[in-house]
């Protein structure tokens, strides 16, 4: 039984998968769409199919589609397209910079010894004649050459040629209008006509004209949401977080029930903000977060009076917290942190890059010295205190980054101890019959790697 029931378990997960993913449609222009085309959602002039990829609802001319894929999907949605008139264009294929060739789709209007121009989605397109490989003749969709606005200023001029009075519409007329304007994409436009054209109880159509009121209110939700998803993907590439979550808070006021395409983008919208923001900030306090504590210690080891024990219990108790609202402070440029948040992007940060301090000629405070004190030497060896008074604020600041950098438990230290020869006694330890002055019998610099 089991070997029967497997089989067919695998075969209804795929079908369930193949489901999901829906159909594939084929473009003139070339362009394959996995998605799912809408019966409910298309009619004569457009098919409507639920973009994957995208995750939005794209509406296309029948004559857009490829004549295999047009006659499959209007016979299973048992509909004729009286269509959007084709066009006569041009495919010319041109090399790329780096290799390869693309194709560009769109009318030429001007032929020239230096090359073509090509008028493609309203925008004109020059061409260098070394750069063309091939022209051929196409049949285009009008929306592959013209904006929506110069395709309907065309189509009220024709109408005006027919005798159609612009200023004293029917609602038959407004009708028309409509639905070449939603074919076009101009849905605005489309929604006024079609609730002029709804008004008119006497139209026949008055019911569909009103369906389409509803269709097209949606449409224009899903545009203006879409935008205002675009705007917000547009503020997290440039790293303008704090913008990005003030509209996506927008957003939610202004799309509570967004239709399932928009919620699908608004959700990957969102994960992409916390993804960015995050790595980003990690980034960030990788590279600051040294340079904050070093700033501090260099201020801290310049007050007046501060000795060896007050600066090390600073570091301490005090040190990493202000390291943490100094960063803080920092990944405030591009958004609201607060301490807690700082620390955290620190710990979960990748650190690469090591940082080096050196306890110096303070080595022998750390580590006990490596030769005795000769017999004779009359002299008193080096203290704590009598070195940290006697050294600049440079060796004092290096040497509390490297004790902060071991101690704080706040960084990773090398596994590889850095040691460098004392530059008095060349590692001896001595000089002459006496300690070496500088690294009192230490013999060698300790340095810390850390980061």
């Amino acid at each position: 039984m089991n070997k029967i029931l497997l089989p067919l378990t695998a075969l209804l997960l795929l079908v369930s998968v193949d489901a999901a993913f829906g159909d594939v449609v084929r473009l003139r222009t070339g362009e394959v769409i996995k998605g799912r085309p809408l019966r409910e959602k298309s009619d004569e002039y457009v098919l409507v199919i639920e973009d994957v990829a995208r995750g939005l609802l794209r509406s296309i001319s029948w004559e857009a589609v490829s004549d295999a894929d047009r006659k499959r999907l209007q016979a299973a949605f048992h509909i004729t397209n009286p269509g959007l008139a084709v066009v006569a264009g041009h495919r010319v294929t041109i090399t790329l910079e780096g290799g390869g060739t693309v194709d560009v789709v769109g009318r030429i209007v001007e032929r020239s010894d230096a090359g073509v121009t090509i008028l493609q989605g309203g925008k004109e397109v020059k061409i260098p004649a070394e750069r063309i490989v091939a022209i051929r003749t196409e049949v285009l969709d009008p929306r592959d050459v013209w904006r929506p606005e110069k395709l309907f200023e065309r189509f009220l001029a024709r109408l005006q040629k027919d005798g159609v009075d612009l200023t004293q519409l029917s609602a038959r007329e407004h009708f028309r209008i409509a639905e070449y304007a939603r074919l076009i994409g101009l849905f605005a436009i489309a929604l006024e006509h079609y609730r002029q054209s709804a008004a008119d109880k006497t139209f026949l159509s008055a019911h569909i004209a009103a369906k389409r009121v509803a269709e097209v209110e949606v449409l224009l939700q899903e545009k203006s949401a879409l935008k205002d998803l675009r705007a917000i993907r547009t503020d997290i590439r440039r790293k303008a977080y704090r913008r990005a979550r003030t509209l996506m808070e927008a957003f939610k006021k202004a799309h509570p029930e967004p239709p399932p395409p928009v919620a699908f983008q608004a959700h990957r919208a969102r994960l992409l903000f916390v993804a960015k923001r995050g790595e980003h900030m990690q980034r960030e306090a990788k590279i600051r977060a040294p340079k904050i504590a070093r700033r501090l210690i260099q201020a801290k080891v310049r007050e007046p009076d501060v000795t060896l024990a007050d600066v090390t219990a600073w570091a301490r108790r005090e040190l990493p917290e202000l390291m943490f609202a100094g960063l803080a402070q920092h990944l405030m440029r591009w958004d609201d942190v607060t301490l807690d948040e700082g620390r955290m992007f620190w710990e979960n940060g990748r650190r690469s890059s090591w940082h080096i301090a050196s306890y110096g000629s303070g080595t022998f405070i750390v580590e006990p010295p490596k030769v005795k004190k000769p017999l004779g030497n009359a002299e008193k060896p080096m203290t704590r205190d009598r070195w940290w008074f006697r050294s600049s604020p440079a060796e004092r600041a290096s040497w509390l980054t490297a004790w902060f950098a071991e101690r704080s438990g706040l960084f990773d230290i090398s596994d590889v101890p850095t040691r460098v020869q004392c530059v008095m006694c060349a590692g001896r330890g001595v000089k002459g019959n006496r300690l070496c002055p500088r690294c009192q019998g230490t013999r060698y610099d300790k340095r810390v790697r850390f980061r």
